[in-house]
Parts: structure tokens; C-alpha cells; sequence
């Protein structure tokens, strides 16, 4: 089986579409994401719980890093994710 889900959906990438993420915060340091996060309030440049920095991979991570996590029940080890629009920007 495929370790990857980064082949493009329906050949949409996100590029030049900024997408608003309301939630609690991001962690704009994830690799998956960095460089890609903007905001007018820097407090939300932070995840403490975490939520947010997953539906904002999700939605946009470009799955540089995936291959790294280890903690993901479920997941098989070494897999490549990558959010649907994996060339979006995100704003909080």
C-alpha cells in the first residue's frame, strides 16, 4: 500500500488563496507549515493545545514532516501526509 495522500485533489494546491483558521492558535514553528502562517495578534503564533496547528495541517500542511511523527495511533510509521491545499497561507 501507498504511504503517501500527496497527489493533488482535483488538481487544487491552495497557491495565492490565504485561508482564515479560527481556533486555538498555531503553532507557525511546524515545518509543515512555516513560513505559510500570518496574523495580526502574535499570540496566536502559539498551540498549547494543539488543536488548531491540526486543522490547519489538515487543511494546509504540506507534509515535509509527517514522515517524522511516531506518536500517531493508527497511522503507519513513515507515512507522508499533506493537507488538501498544501500551498495555502493560513491567518488567525
Amino acid at each position: 500500500p501507498s504511504l503517501t495522500n500527496d497527489a493533488s485533489y482535483l488538481g487544487l494546491t491552495g497557491s495565492n488563496i490565504l485561508v482564515n483558521i479560527n481556533d486555538s492558535g498555531i503553532d507557525a514553528g511546524h515545518p509543515d507549515l512555516a513560513g505559510r502562517v500570518l496574523t495580526v495578534d502574535t499570540n496566536f503564533l502559539a498551540d498549547p493545545q494543539g488543536h488548531g496547528t491540526h486543522v490547519a495541517a489538515s487543511l494546509a500542511g504540506d507534509g515535509t514532516m509527517s514522515s517524522t511523527v511516531t506518536n500517531a495511533p493508527g497511522s503507519v510509521p513513515g507515512a507522508r501526509f499533506s493537507g488538501r491545499v498544501p500551498d495555502a497561507r493560513l491567518f488567525l
